[in-house]
């Protein structure tokens, strides 16, 4: 699934967050994310690692080297769980 959720710096939030917990929910296949800051919330990670657990295929895709080393420690931190679930991380 594609799907353009219009945001910017004056949008809500809200409407991003829920097109993002809607897609990993309703996936049956994949979800792959590719993001060089991966610090999602509480909702956003159960619904990860759901998915995984789902036997759904989630791969997270991120930088080798990161442009901010706490960012990048922040983010293994979560990598952690969702591998634990059965989800994968791949380093580009």
């Amino acid at each position: 699934m594609i799907q353009v959720v219009a945001s910017g710096p004056d949008s809500d939030w809200e409407d991003i967050h829920y097109a993002y917990f809607s897609a990993i929910c309703q996936a049956r296949k994949n979800v792959y994310i590719e993001t060089p800051y991966f610090i999602p919330d509480e909702s956003l990670l159960k619904a990860i690692k759901s998915a995984a657990l789902s036997g759904v295929d989630v791969r997270i895709i991120f930088p080798k080297i990161a442009d901010h080393k706490i960012v990048n420690i922040a983010s293994y931190s979560y990598f952690e769980e969702i591998l634990r679930a059965g989800g994968k991380s791949l380093f580009i």
